[in-house]
């Protein structure tokens, strides 16, 4: 879609926001209202290497002006030994880590499992170290910033795979 209501927002573009103006995110919109109270939205997935056992993740943030995209390997034992569930509540993990970083204060996280979604939102029956670990630090985080779990698979999920297809190489 293209026209002169919308603003495509990318890593090399950034741009004011007028009034009335609608950022679009591939299939998603972002209205101007939420960017002024700073809603971020971050969008996760994950991959797995054969060769190498390694789970990764990649995760893209847009907030403002800002895309910021990255993407890692799995490297705690807790998350990494659950597979792919464990390899996005450790991408949720850094990626509000990132998101502090960029002083967001409320932010809806999309993820490609749904089981993260309801781990976050006291929906599912935590046992593993992993979920314990993940529903402590979203406990001490909420302090600090706001989150919304959202399950959802799309463009921007997939671009986010994408990234963790291209770290689970590296």
């Amino acid at each position: 879609m293209n026209n002169s209501n919308s603003i495509r927002i990318n890593e090399n573009e950034s741009k004011e926001n007028k009034k009335g103006v609608q950022i679009k995110i591939n299939s998603l919109d972002l209205k101007e209202e939420e960017v002024r109270k700073k809603k971020a939205k971050a969008f996760i997935s994950n991959s797995f290497n054969i060769k190498n056992k390694k789970y990764s993740f990649g995760a893209i943030i847009y907030y403002k002006n800002i895309k910021k995209n990255f993407s890692g390997i799995v490297d705690e034992a807790i998350y990494e030994s659950m597979g792919t569930p464990g390899a996005q509540m450790y991408g949720c993990i850094k990626t509000i880590e990132e998101a502090l970083k960029l002083k967001i204060t409320d932010m809806d996280i999309f993820c490609s499992y749904n089981g993260v979604k309801k781990i976050a939102n006291g929906n599912w029956d935590i046992q593993e170290e992993g979920t314990i670990s993940f529903d402590k630090y979203l406990k001490e985080i909420r302090e600090k910033i706001n989150l919304n779990f959202i399950a959802y698979n799309g463009n921007e999920t997939n671009d986010a795979r994408f990234l963790a297809q291209k770290a689970k190489y590296t």
